[in-house]
């Protein structure tokens, strides 16, 4: 896909964004980096991400002229369990970047939008698009998830309006988007949970502080993106109306 600033969802070109988008590196950093006085346009030292770029400007990192990246790319992968949601481990664990590693997208700087934890399963959205993953795990957006959840033991009715009430962690209250027991099984182990918190170990969180253990944890879709049709460790390039739907839920904030 041919991305411009208008399929990004802004108009204008900021400074952030640009250096974000050179593959330099993730939103995040990019900020730091201007904010701490090492980015330059045109020669002259910018500090602030917002500054709006010119066509003719040119921006530089410690004397590298940096330059966007022509083409974005938008993958899902099915995350087996097991692997680690980091460019590298110290320790030569695998990682979710080793699945890409004899693929076309092999030397991008890419990034992995959120992160699961090393058993948890499924859906995970892979781009070289920085300032797209940046937003798109920021709280403002409150991107849903949607996770498939089996339990060590049944869960019963009053503990699912229990959870859909909210739960009172350690480092805040948090509440689900919608939470439903699997129907037809011989017991009610098995529920889905939908959510928009980004917060680490959310779910397996919310049913230990119920009293439950979490045998077996797997994303379903983030946001719009399903993970229908992957087998584990499978992964695909988003299509055109998948974009532009990942695309359209990060246009405005809440």
């Amino acid at each position: 896909m041919k991305a411009t600033a208008e399929s990004s969802g802004a108009s204008k070109n900021i400074l952030v964004k640009y250096v974000a988008h050179s593959g330099l590196c993730s939103r995040r950093k990019a900020e730091a980096l201007i904010k701490n006085g090492e980015i330059s346009v045109n020669n002259f030292v910018v500090t602030s991400p917002g500054y709006e770029l010119q066509p003719k400007d040119v921006v530089r990192y410690d004397k590298k002229i940096l330059q966007q990246e022509k083409e974005f790319f938008y993958l899902i992968i099915n995350k087996p369990a097991g692997m680690l949601c980091t460019a590298s481990d110290p320790e030569g664990r695998p990682t979710i970047f080793d699945l890409l590693s004899h693929s076309r997208f092999k030397g991008l700087r890419l990034y992995n939008v959120g992160r699961l934890d090393r058993n948890t399963t499924g859906a995970l959205i892979i781009t070289n698009d920085g300032d797209l993953a940046q937003r798109m795990t920021h709280p403002s957006f409150e991107v849903r998830k949607t996770y498939a959840v089996t339990l060590h033991k049944p869960l019963s009715e009053e503990k699912v309006e229990q959870i859909k009430r909210g739960v009172q962690l350690e480092d805040g209250f948090v509440r689900v988007d919608n939470i439903e027991l699997v129907r037809g099984r011989s017991s009610s182990q098995s529920v889905f949970v939908t959510l928009h918190s980004g917060k680490n170990r959310i779910i397996r969180r919310i049913f230990e502080q119920m009293g439950y253990y979490v045998e077996h944890l797997e994303r379903i879709s983030f946001g719009p993106i399903s993970k229908k049709g992957l087998a584990k460790g499978e992964f695909r390039l988003l299509n055109q109306k998948e974009i532009a739907a990942l695309l359209n839920t990060t246009l405005h904030k809440k």
